[in-house]
Formats: C-alpha cells, sequence, structure tokens
C-alpha cells in the first residue's frame, strides 16, 4: 500500500508540474502574443505617420516650387498679388521660398525677390516721394520674416538689413545710369566730330 501511495504522489507531482509549466508556457506565450500586437500597432502608427510626413513635404516641395515662380516681383501689380497671395495656409511656404531665394545674404541676393524697377519706385516707410512696402503688410511681414531666419543677419534686424540692401540697389542703379549717360553723351560727341 505504501508503494501505490508513493507512486500515485509520483504521478500527482508530475502531473501537477505539468500543469504549472503548461499555465506558465500559456500565459508566456499570451504575453508574447500581447507585445507583439503591440509593437504591430507601434510600428503601423509609425508608418502612418512617415506617410502624411512625407506627402506634407511633397505638397509643401510643389508648393515652394510654384511659389518660386512668384519671384522677382517686378510691378506694382505682382505686389498687389503677392498680398493676395499670400494666406495664413501658405504664408510658411512664402517665407521659406523667400528664404531660399535670398541665399544667405540679402543684399547680394535683393533681385531674386524685388526687381531693381520696384526697388527704385519703393522703399521701407514711403518717403522721398516713394511708395511704402510697409503698405503691403502681408507681403512685408513675410519678407521681414523670411530675412530674420537668415544666418547672415548677426546683430542687424531684418528691416535695417532690407533698408541697406534697398539703398545699395539705388546707388547701383544710379552709378549704371550715370555711366550710360555718359557713355551715350561720348557717343553723340563723336558723332558730332565726324
Amino acid at each position: 500500500m505504501c508503494f501505490v501511495v508513493l507512486l500515485h504522489n509520483k504521478l500527482y507531482a508530475k502531473k501537477t508540474f505539468g500543469m504549472l509549466f503548461q499555465r506558465n508556457l500559456t500565459e508566456t506565450i499570451n504575453d508574447l502574443v500581447k507585445t507583439v500586437q503591440q509593437n504591430s500597432e507601434a510600428i503601423m502608427s509609425a508608418f502612418a505617420e512617415i506617410n502624411v510626413v512625407t506627402t506634407k513635404l511633397v505638397r509643401q516641395e510643389t508648393s515652394i516650387s510654384t511659389a518660386t515662380n512668384d519671384f522677382p516681383i517686378s510691378s506694382e501689380i505682382m505686389l498687389q498679388k503677392m498680398e493676395e497671395k499670400i494666406t495664413c495656409d501658405n504664408r510658411d511656404i512664402y517665407v521659406s521660398t523667400m528664404n531660399k531665394l535670398w541665399r544667405n545674404c540679402v543684399g547680394k541676393n535683393r533681385e531674386n525677390i524685388l526687381d531693381s524697377k520696384v526697388k527704385m519706385d519703393y522703399n521701407v516707410d514711403g518717403t522721398h516721394g516713394k511708395r511704402s512696402l510697409r503698405k503691403y503688410k502681408i507681403f512685408y511681414k513675410a519678407l521681414i520674416d523670411s530675412i530674420e531666419t537668415l544666418p547672415s543677419l548677426g546683430e542687424k534686424n531684418a528691416e535695417q538689413l532690407l533698408r541697406q540692401a534697398m539703398q545699395l540697389c539705388k546707388k547701383k542703379q544710379f552709378r549704371k545710369n550715370s555711366e550710360n549717360k555718359k557713355i551715350e553723351l561720348e557717343s553723340t560727341e563723336n558723332i558730332d566730330v565726324n
């Protein structure tokens, strides 16, 4: 009888150990399945975010290339149209486009944004018989914001840099006009002499 009890206890222990092992194994498998499901959901969410960001970047690049076609501004009509085109939704695109057109130097690349004719007819405040760029509030704010993001800004403020660039353009234009008049006078003198 003792032998039967001992055998029974051994079988019971094996059966209990087997059941505990099976429960632990089942729990471990269930935990792994939950972890895999959570990881799959996280991966799918990350892919969805990547897709959204990629779509936005493609749209933005398309918008930037479209916005680039609006420059340089060469007339008052184009300034008025630009004022109407810039909205809350696309303002960042225009600021980014102007920033790229500045190519980190307002002084040297001013013709990429404003044509020399516009610079001759306008100044920031509209003084000295010129028209005011500030009149176009939305465009002017976007223009200043595009300059503020330039690394070459240094200690100057954006408006100061814009004023200097416009003054430099005017000086160059006056110099060019003066040289052209000088050449015309010389050519007319040569014709009169012959």
